[in-house]
């Protein structure tokens, strides 16, 4: 999903979170998704036209919903009345036995749906056929369901076989990146932090601060950084000194390399200001590319500061926010 999803109602959301682990008897029940196919009445007028859903997850895995509004072939059918027929796809590589089931939401009822043909148990395989129901239900009996246009198709999955109660997640999959952040023991650099001078006295030095970091994990996500890293082998771990940033700053970007949130980020212009100008320098292409987003949606261009952003943008290579400035030039 784009970066600049984030902040609205299309960015990434987790609709059922859980605090600790299910009870084994959670495992029998029945999951759901709801699958709206919207201005289904005007979906392809011809029977083996089929309409198919995005990728959605379910259990854990990967799927998509095929709907054929007219029917998958109506010379097959073995009723009398035309019928819709739906279809279920394993998108996830792997190989995977569930019961599933379809149900339409009836909207027009106070019945919570219409549940038809559920309970089959089947071996799903990626990139095998889909399985679902040629007959699921009469058209004329979905065009009677409809809700603001849309057919709502309520998929329904549990495992046919029940998984250990527990299983515990690889820890390569998430953590060990963002647990060597600031990780003294194993780390093979140490980046020396001031800032310049303290604010609390012109003459005297500031403080040093330091930030433990690693050379293969800079090296993938920020190529520049790591290039400052290059060693002649006499001490380990290195010492590289970073001059003229803020310690607040160069932490934002290492949390950010490791993979963890940056405190308060997006909230003001001139700490995000800071960041778009870390990242440019040292090679954090997508914090940058997230900074100027957040930069952009909190600024107000004015006659007083137009050139100034533009010199900006121009400065650290920032499209979009040049983009904003055209804009309003030439309005």
């Amino acid at each position: 999903m784009s970066i600049h999803s984030k902040g609205t109602t299309n960015g990434r959301h987790d609709a059922v979170v859980h605090v600790g682990t299910p009870s084994p008897t959670d495992k029998k029940d029945w999951v759901r998704s709801d699958v709206h196919f919207h201005g289904f009445a005007d979906m392809p007028e011809v029977a083996g036209k089929s309409v198919q859903s995005p990728n959605f997850f379910c259990l854990g895995y990967e799927w998509n919903l095929m709907m054929y509004p007219r029917g998958y072939n109506n010379m097959e059918s073995d009723e009398d009345e035309e019928q819709v027929s739906v279809f279920l796809k394993l998108r996830s590589s792997s190989c995977v036995k569930v019961e599933y089931g379809f149900a339409i939401q009836d909207f027009t009822t106070k019945t919570a749906g219409l549940v038809e043909k559920s309970g089959t148990a089947r071996t799903f395989e990626c990139g095998s056929e889909a399985w679902g129901y040629k007959d699921f239900m009469p058209r004329s009996k979905c065009l009677a369901s409809l809700f603001r246009g849309a057919l709502v198709i309520e998929v329904r999955m549990k495992p046919a076989v029940n998984p250990p109660l527990f299983i515990p997640d690889n820890p390569s999959t998430f953590n060990i990146i963002q647990d060597l952040f600031m990780d003294e023991d194993y780390a093979d650099v140490v980046f020396d932090v001031s800032g310049g001078v303290a604010k609390s006295s012109k003459s005297s030095p500031a403080r040093v601060y330091e930030f433990y970091a690693h050379k293969l994990i800079l090296r993938k996500a920020a190529p520049q950084l790591a290039e400052l890293c290059m060693s002649d082998g006499s001490e380990m771990p290195l010492h590289i000194e970073i001059p003229n940033m803020s310690p607040d700053i160069f932490k934002d970007l290492l949390l950010y390399i490791y993979g963890r949130p940056i405190p308060d980020f997006g909230g003001k212009i001139p700490h995000t200001k800071e960041i778009i100008e870390a990242a440019d320098k040292y090679g954090v292409t997508n914090l940058k590319l997230e900074a100027e987003a957040y930069y952009v949606a909190l600024l107000t261009i004015t006659a007083e500061n137009v050139l100034e952003q533009l010199l900006f943008a121009d400065s650290m290579n920032c499209a979009l926010l040049k983009e904003a400035v055209m804009d309003f030039i030439l309005h």
